[in-house]
């Protein structure tokens, strides 16, 4: 069974360990590169997948409200951090991505 979870900084270790130890990780995903996003008025948000308490992908997603609108935009740097061959764990990865994206009211 997977399971999907926005985190919070107490799991910044955990985050990224498995994004360095992943072959298509990239720092671009780190949780210290949403915090120098977050300093030019972007709001991280750090999604984990994982199996048995395991992780098995993740998605560092940088969102920025649109102007005088309800909505934002949401990009994932280099990501997300998933391997494409495996695709229930992909699937899994991009519902969770569309369920984030909705309740962020995210257009692109």
């Amino acid at each position: 069974m997977y399971a999907a979870r926005l985190i919070g900084p107490q799991e910044e270790r955990l985050f990224d360990a498995f994004i360095a130890s992943h072959p298509k990780g990239h720092f671009l995903q780190s949780y210290g590169w949403g915090e120098v996003k977050r300093a030019t008025g972007w709001q991280p948000l750090r999604l984990l997948l994982e199996k048995g308490g395991a992780p098995v992908a993740a998605a560092s997603l940088l969102k920025r409200p649109i102007p005088r609108t309800p909505y934002c935009i949401l990009y994932c740097p280099r990501g997300p951090v998933v391997d494409f061959h495996q695709g229930e764990v992909f699937s899994h990865l991009m519902a969770a991505i569309d369920r984030v994206a909705r309740r962020q009211r995210a257009v692109f």
